[in-house]
């Protein structure tokens, strides 16, 4: 101030406010900007570290669907992957015991029908070798030889080199030689036939030894009153996916009912319950709640004794 003069400057406000508020947007885009790139940042590291856990929860889903194949595969050592790693040895685990549990089962399952086949009655070979003898001293060797032969040969498929599978040929060949040794047995006091409706079925696999205790039955107590006119028949063919055996006789019959509870342990058993048990027992334990048996009886017509059993995808 010199002289008494001042300088004065007018300004408007808005002019003096602008670089301010030039400053104030600019720190509201820096601001924007950080926050736009604290979201894409935490996006990307949410995905880095939670990827791995989203993959091992989509596994587990699978593994509920019982996909025991799936792996969790990271090239992280971290929390993660220990826990993945620890899935994966659990999961191989489960499938070394269910491994385990069906060799177990398998391996059960062969020795009860091992138990049950050989709890199978044997007056059959004390009658045979009997009657033999007796043919042999009455010197009617032709029948000797040929209940030798069908013995033997009886043997040969009932053995099956130690295989408890055979196929429908051998078990029908099987009856059959059983039958006619009992009819030598039995002097012709019945006869027997064997009908196969699809000769395709004869490589079919089956459990051996399922029809020689059926007709054994039917000879020992259906026709046990029976001394002429006997007749056992053996039906095989299709039925739907299913074998179907019957076996049949024109005995005394049967009370269906009382033979179902002596089965079922309800009833003091029988020789006959006993061994219709057998094989209903052999045949669940092969072929499960698959197979089936049914009884049937016209007392002085027809008693029959039915199987079914699945036929092979390939057959069906």
């Amino acid at each position: 101030m010199n002289g008494g003069w001042s300088l004065v400057g007018i300004q408007s406000e808005a002019a003096l406010l602008k670089p301010m508020k030039n400053i104030r947007w600019l720190i509201l885009i820096i601001m924007a900007a950080c926050v736009v790139i604290a979201l894409l940042f935490s996006k990307v590291l949410s995905d880095v570290l939670l990827k791995p856990l989203y993959k091992l929860h989509r596994l587990m889903a699978k593994v509920e669907q019982n996909d025991l194949e799936v792996r969790f595969e990271s090239p992280y050592e971290d929390e993660v992957g220990h826990v993945g790693h620890k899935f994966n040895r659990m999961l191989e685990q489960i499938q070394t015991l269910i491994e385990e549990v069906k060799d177990f089962e398998q391996d059960k399952r062969k020795s009860e029908i091992k138990a049950l086949q050989s709890q199978i009655e044997p007056h059959f070979l004390y009658n045979t070798l009997n009657t033999i003898y007796w043919k042999s001293e009455s010197e009617e060797y032709r029948d000797v030889q040929e209940m030798i032969f069908s013995l033997s040969l009886l043997f040969r498929l009932g053995l099956n080199n130690g295989n408890e599978i055979t196929t429908l040929e051998k078990e029908l060949d099987h009856v059959r030689q059983y039958l006619l040794i009992q009819q030598k047995c039995y002097e012709d006091r019945f006869d027997f036939s064997i009908e196969l409706g699809d000769p395709e079925l004869l490589g079919m696999p089956i459990l051996k030894i399922l029809l020689q205790p059926l007709v054994e039955n039917s000879i020992l107590h259906g026709l046990e009153h029976v001394r002429e006119n006997g007749k056992i028949s053996i039906d095989v063919r299709r039925d739907g996916a299913n074998l179907l055996l019957r076996v049949a006789d024109n005995g005394s019959g049967m009370d269906v009912e009382q033979v179902l509870r002596r089965m079922n342990g309800s009833d003091t058993p029988t020789k006959g319950g006993y061994a219709l048990a057998n094989v209903r027992a052999r045949l669940q334990l092969t072929y499960g709640a698959q197979a089936s048996m049914t009884l049937s009886s016209v007392p002085g017509q027809e008693t029959a004794v039915s199987l079914l059993i699945p036929l092979p995808k390939e057959a069906s």
